[in-house]
C-alpha cells in the first residue's frame, strides 16, 4: 500500500512537470506606422514626413512618389489626417523638347533634413528651367516645400540660391536622401510655367534671401 502512495505521487509530480497542452494566447502583431498613401495614388513609396520641430503645431505632410491615374509620375505632399489639398510636384530628372530635343527642365530633388543648420524635414529641388519658347535663356532656381503652422509653405529662390553642396553633405550623413532622376521628353511646346509652383510665386523685392522662410504662399 506504501509503494501504491509512492507511485501515485511520483505520477503526480510527473504530470505537473508536462507542458500545458493550453495554447499560448496570441500576441497582438505591432501595427505598421508607415503612412499608407491614399487610394487614389497607384504605385506609391512613401518618402517622408514633412514637418519641423521648431513648429510643434506645424501641420505634418506625407510625402509619397507615384502616379495619379494615367498621369505621369510625380511626388506628392499628402496632408496628415483627413481633409487638406494634396501638392504635386513634377517629378525630378530631365525633360526635354520633344521636337528640337533641347532641355527645358533639370532638377536634382531631395527630401528629409537637407537644409544647412536646420533639423526641420523638407522637400527641396536645385533645378534648371528654359523661360522662352527656343530654350536658349535658362533659369537656375531652388524650390523649397515644408510644414508650416496652417498650411505647406512652398518658395522659390532665384537670386542667393541655397547651396546644393550643403545638402550633399546631408545626403553623405545620411539625414537627406536624394530621389533617382527619371529622363523623359515633353510635348512640343514651350515649358509650364507652373512647374514646381513657379507662377505663385514670382520674385518680390527682397524676398530673394536663402533663408527657408524668406518666401511662403
Amino acid at each position: 500500500m506504501r509503494n501504491d502512495s509512492f507511485s501515485i505521487r511520483i505520477l503526480f509530480v510527473l504530470l505537473l512537470t508536462l507542458p500545458s497542452a493550453t495554447p499560448a494566447l496570441a500576441q497582438p502583431t505591432p501595427q505598421d506606422s508607415t503612412p499608407q498613401p491614399p487610394p487614389i495614388l497607384s504605385d506609391a513609396q512613401y518618402l517622408t514626413t514633412l514637418s519641423d520641430p521648431s513648429l510643434p503645431q506645424a501641420h505634418k505632410y506625407h510625402l509619397f512618389n507615384g502616379k495619379l491615374g494615367d498621369s505621369e509620375r510625380a511626388i506628392y505632399a499628402i496632408p496628415e489626417g483627413t481633409g487638406g489639398k494634396i501638392q504635386t510636384f513634377t517629378y525630378p530628372g530631365k525633360i526635354q523638347d520633344r521636337k528640337t530635343h533641347t532641355t527645358v527642365f533639370d532638377g536634382r530633388a531631395f527630401y528629409g533634413q537637407c537644409l544647412h543648420r536646420s533639423d526641420a524635414s523638407v522637400y527641396v529641388v536645385f533645378q534648371r528651367e528654359a523661360v522662352d519658347k527656343k530654350g536658349r535663356k535658362i533659369q537656375n532656381s531652388v524650390f523649397l516645400a515644408q510644414a508650416g503652422e496652417q498650411f505647406l509653405e512652398e518658395s522659390l529662390f532665384e537670386r542667393r540660391l541655397p547651396r546644393i553642396q550643403d545638402t550633399l553633405k546631408r545626403v553623405k550623413g545620411k539625414t537627406c536622401f536624394e530621389i533617382a532622376g527619371k529622363s523623359r521628353q515633353s510635348l512640343s511646346r514651350p515649358l509650364d510655367v507652373d512647374l514646381n509652383k513657379r507662377s505663385a510665386l514670382e520674385d518680390d523685392d527682397d524676398d530673394d534671401d536663402a533663408t527657408p522662410q524668406s518666401k511662403q504662399n
